[in-house]
């Protein structure tokens, strides 16, 4: 999709780009692990709301952080704006959550 916005990345680099903005998803697993062990196997224990709300919370700043690492990856190997690897993304999500819900309902 960079290719028909100008954009000039190969598919190995727009295979990277998208590997490095999953790496926030590392990080809240190295949290979410040893915090399900603490608590018995479970994220959302009842008794703990406070914990449930803080991983949502964490979970969320950390889904965006994903996004901005996404959009400057793409932007930096198609080599153009920040706004057409803002497009790129904008585009191709709808199209890969279909795919996601066909394979995976």
């Amino acid at each position: 999709m960079g290719n028909r916005l100008g954009g000039q990345a190969s598919i190995e680099e727009v295979r990277a780009a998208i590997a490095w903005s999953t790496v926030p998803n590392f990080l809240l697993s190295v949290i979410l692990i040893p915090a399900m062990l603490i608590n018995g196997g479970s994220a959302m224990n009842p008794d703990l709301v406070w914990f449930a709300v803080f991983m949502n919370l964490l979970g969320l700043l950390l889904l965006i952080w994903m996004v901005v690492i996404l959009v400057a990856c793409l932007a930096e190997v198609n080599r153009f704006s920040t706004g057409n690897a803002i497009k790129t993304v904008t585009i191709l999500a709808p199209i890969i959550l279909l795919i996601l819900c066909i394979f995976f309902r």
